[in-house]
């Protein structure tokens, strides 16, 4: 009895020491500006090595993961979750502590519970011998007051490591991802599940709702198979092009039914343009892994997943900025579009009233939404196939954390153009500069901005062939003016990009001749089917011949 309580004093020293000196390699550095949007980075562990690609701007922190869960010898996936705790909504800290650590015990029953948990237990007890180095990690950061260390421990079930990485009184999400970013950079072989407790400012129904959705999926048995490397996983998954119900929110009759609807090509399957020839979408095949997915990927006002919940590819997160230099060039993005608007250069139309402000650009605590979307040449995925808009998943009798998963159907994106469902996307864009073209041509939200954008954070543009141009409108006519910058493999310049939309004229395409004779002084806006079908509705009801 003595030996057994010395052992477990032991093991209760060794693990105070491990659990302190990674609570001390953590600590932040100050925050000279004083912007709680701004992340707020722990300073770097002396002596360690470190294979970040910025020093400057990226954290050099060192975790023994060998020591805490991530083995190298089998499937290496690791939770990475943000707790927050503010009073912006109880006005008192400790009645919203106990808030945030119920939001956080109801994630991890979900994390518990999650195909990924229990595929990644069920490794560590069929390998030969039995590994522990397998169990489901889960690293934690607290923002707030009020929390400890020892906070959320009795909150973990037994089946999960729950890893408390690190506490501060002030932060943003910033805080985990720059965490997620440095673990990324030194295991590029790895996945990673990204979670916050969403739904702590306001105490809403359909916040709660659509966090419990949004953990489901990035921890979903589609996701898992979506990024895994392994092809046979792909296989058994079948997207949704089959089973799409749009009739509730259906903008009008040709919007309602995607069979006929044009999704898009990997690199492998379209090499047609580079030839010279006009690039043919095609609906995405499931050859390559997608870089992340997560419940609902948004394509406006900027790429991201409603709730920012998400299951990515290492090797995808370590091609991002590191996430304090992403949220520097964001001020530069804002700055430069707001200029090119007031200039003239781009215009600001289907922002309708909200122009270019920061909410439409994605900059401040939208950064965080942003930042795994932000790439030229993402390719990721959803789980929205039967339920399109947020609103629906914002619903608390679909979304309950019990029966979500079984609304869950799988679907690589963008399986729509971009004008086939403007009715689906929030904020809804002005759909009087949208549907004519030469009101959007040199919108800030559509191709020219996203090029104005690439440039200054990636000094890169999407390859030919990639989705974007097939998705939002005008891609074939932006694609052919940026042909000489797609097709080298220089970095591209902010100064190279201006030109050539500067440059650009907008051309009026007429439509094809039809024999039926015009109608004698009424208006006529060929860019527009709506407005056609408009005007055919009145011919009919005032029978104008």
């Amino acid at each position: 009895t003595v030996l057994k309580q010395i052992s477990k004093l032991y093991g209760f020293l060794v693990q105070e020491k491990q659990e302190t000196w990674l609570d001390e390699a953590m600590v932040n550095r100050s925050n000279s500006r004083g912007d709680d949007d701004r992340p707020k980075m722990p300073k770097a562990v002396d002596g360690k090595p470190s294979n970040l690609k910025s020093n400057k701007h990226s954290p050099e922190i060192y975790l023994n993961e060998s020591q805490i869960g991530i083995g190298h010898d089998g499937p290496k996936t690791a939770v990475f979750y943000h707790a927050y705790s503010g009073r912006s909504m109880w006005g008192d800290a400790a009645a919203s502590l106990a808030f945030a650590k119920a939001i956080a015990k109801e994630q991890l029953k979900q994390i518990q519970a999650s195909f990924w948990a229990i595929n990644q237990s069920s490794f560590a007890k069929t390998s030969k011998p039995a590994s522990t180095n397998h169990t489901p990690v889960v690293f934690y950061d607290t923002v707030g007051d009020g929390w400890t260390r020892d906070s959320m421990k009795w909150l973990c079930p037994k089946s999960l490591h729950c890893h408390h990485v690190s506490n501060q009184r002030k932060g943003n999400e910033g805080v985990t991802l720059a965490r997620l970013y440095s673990f990324c950079t030194r295991h590029t072989d790895a996945t990673v599940v990204y979670l916050h407790n969403m739904g702590n400012h306001k105490n809403e129904a359909s916040n709660h709702a659509i966090r419990r959705a949004s953990t489901a999926a990035a921890l979903s048995e589609q996701c898992y198979k979506a990024i895994s490397p392994n092809s046979k996983d792909r296989s058994a998954l079948s997207p949704s092009s089959q089973n799409q119900n749009f009739s509730a929110y259906a903008f009008s009759a040709q919007n309602q039914s995607l069979s006929n609807s044009t999704a898009y090509t990997d690199a492998s399957q379209n090499q047609s343009w580079s030839n010279g020839t006009a690039a043919t979408p095609q609906r995405q095949s499931l050859n390559n892994p997608r870089a992340a997915c997560g419940l609902l990927a948004e394509t406006y006002p900027f790429i991201h997943f409603s709730g920012n919940m998400w299951h990515a590819r290492c090797d995808h997160i370590s091609t991002l900025l590191p996430t304090d230099l992403f949220f520097d060039r964001l001020e530069r993005v804002q700055e430069t579009l707001e200029s090119y608007v007031a200039d003239s250069i781009l215009t600001a139309g289907v922002a309708g009233r909200h122009g270019s402000s920061s909410y439409m650009v994605g900059k401040g605590r939208l950064a965080w939404d942003h930042w795994v979307g932000s790439t030229p040449n993402l390719t990721f995925s959803d789980v929205s196939g039967k339920f399109p808009a947020e609103k629906q998943w914002k619903n608390p009798h679909i979304s309950s954390a019990k029966s979500v998963n079984k609304h869950f159907v799988y679907r690589t994106v963008p399986q729509q153009k971009f004008m086939e469902a403007p009715h689906l996307h929030h904020p809804f864009p002005d759909v009087e500069y949208l549907i004519s073209s030469k009101l959007r041509h040199k919108d800030f939200l559509l191709l020219p901005g996203y090029m104005v954008k690439y440039a200054i954070l990636y000094q890169s543009l999407p390859a030919p062939h990639h989705w974007i141009w097939d998705h939002y409108p005008d891609g074939d006519d932006w694609r052919e003016r940026f042909r000489t910058l797609l097709m080298s493999n220089q970095s591209v310049s902010l100064a190279e990009v201006t030109a050539i939309i500067e440059s650009a004229q907008w051309i009026e395409k007429k439509p094809p001749k039809q024999e039926e004779e015009k109608t004698v002084g009424m208006p006529e806006e060929p860019h527009s089917e709506l407005f056609s079908s408009l005007m055919d509705e009145a011919k009919s009801l005032f029978e104008i011949s």
